[in-house]
C-alpha cells in the first residue's frame, strides 16, 4: 500500500506539474484589437500566429492528460486515492475545455473584426472609384480601368457605362458647341417640309440664311422648340433638352439624330454612375 501510495503521489505530482498557458497577454491584445484593426494588418497576422501556437499548446496538453487518464493505476491502490486522482483529473479537463472555448471565441472575434475592416476598406475604395468615374465622365476621358476596379470590388457595372468605357462620353462643352449648327440643320429640314405663309423679307432671310431664335420663347413651332432646347442645354439640363427635341417634327429630329445619340450616351452614363453611387451610399 505504501508503494502504491507513493506511485499515486508521484503521478499526481506529474499531473499538477502540467503547465496551463497564461492567456492574459492574448486577452489584453484582443481587447485593443478593434481600435487598431484599420491600420494594423501585420498585428492581426502576428495575433493569429500566437493564437495558433496557443491552440497547439492546449492540444498537446489535452493529449498528455488523455494519455495519463488511460494509464492504469497500480493494482491495490486505495479507493480514496483513486477517487481523488479522478476528481483532480476531471477538474483539469474542465479547465482545459473552458480555456479552449475562450481561445476559440477570441479567434472568432478577431476574424469578425478583420472581416468588418476589410468590408469597410472595400466600400471606401468603391466610393473613391465612383468619384473618379464621375470625373472621367465630366472630362470625356476613357474609364475602362475604373470599371475593372469596380467589378473587382464586387459591383455590377451597368451596360450604359460599359458601352462607352474605351473612348469616354462626349463632354457637355462639346454638346453645347455643336448644338447651334445641328439646330440650324434641323430647322432647315423642318422648314423644307412646310409651306411658308410669311412672305416678308424677314421670313425670306430666315429661310435663306437659316436664322433662328437664340433666346427661349414659347410656341410649338420648330424654332421655338429649338430655342428652349438650347436654353436647357446651356443650363446643363440635358434631360430637358432631349425632351424638347423629341417634340420636333420628324425631319428636324432626323437632322439632329447624330447629336441626339451622343447626348443620350452621356445622359445614360451619368445616370448609371449616379445609380452606382446611390447603391454604395445605402450600404
Amino acid at each position: 500500500m505504501a508503494a502504491n501510495t507513493a506511485a499515486l503521489t508521484a503521478l499526481q505530482g506529474r499531473v499538477s506539474g502540467l503547465g496551463i498557458p497564461d492567456l492574459a497577454p492574448v486577452t489584453a491584445k484582443l481587447d485593443g484589437l478593434s481600435d487598431r484593426v484599420a491600420g494594423t494588418e501585420d498585428a492581426l497576422d502576428r495575433l493569429r500566429a500566437e493564437l495558433s501556437d496557443l491552440s497547439g499548446t492546449l492540444a498537446a496538453l489535452d493529449a498528455r492528460l488523455t494519455e495519463l487518464e488511460k494509464r492504469p493505476l497500480t493494482e491495490g491502490a486505495a479507493p480514496e486515492a483513486v477517487a481523488a486522482y479522478e476528481r483532480e483529473l476531471a477538474a483539469m479537463q474542465q479547465a482545459l475545455a473552458s480555456q479552449r472555448a475562450e481561445v476559440e471565441k477570441m479567434v472568432a472575434e478577431a476574424r469578425e473584426t478583420e472581416a468588418r475592416a476589410s468590408e469597410a476598406a472595400q466600400l471606401a475604395a468603391n466610393r473613391g472609384a465612383v468619384a473618379r468615374l464621375r470625373g472621367a465622365l465630366d472630362g470625356g476621358a476613357p474609364y475602362a480601368d475604373i470599371l475593372e476596379e469596380l467589378r473587382a470590388g464586387g459591383l455590377s457595372v451597368p451596360e450604359a457605362l460599359s458601352a462607352t468605357a474605351s473612348g469616354g462620353v462626349v463632354t457637355l462643352a462639346v454638346l453645347r458647341g455643336t448644338f447651334p449648327p445641328a439646330a440650324r440643320d434641323a430647322l432647315a429640314a423642318a422648314r423644307a417640309g412646310t409651306v411658308e405663309s410669311d412672305r416678308s423679307i424677314g421670313a425670306f432671310l430666315r429661310r435663306q440664311l437659316g436664322a433662328r431664335s437664340v433666346a427661349p420663347r414659347a410656341g410649338d413651332d420648330p424654332d421655338a422648340i429649338l430655342s428652349r432646347a438650347e436654353a436647357a442645354l446651356t443650363a446643363g439640363r440635358l434631360t430637358e433638352t432631349l425632351d424638347e427635341i423629341a417634340a420636333l417634327p420628324e425631319p428636324a429630329r432626323a437632322a439632329l439624330a447624330d447629336w441626339t445619340a451622343l447626348a443620350r450616351q452621356r445622359l445614360s452614363a451619368l445616370e448609371a454612375a449616379d445609380t452606382l453611387a446611390q447603391s454604395l451610399n445605402t450600404n
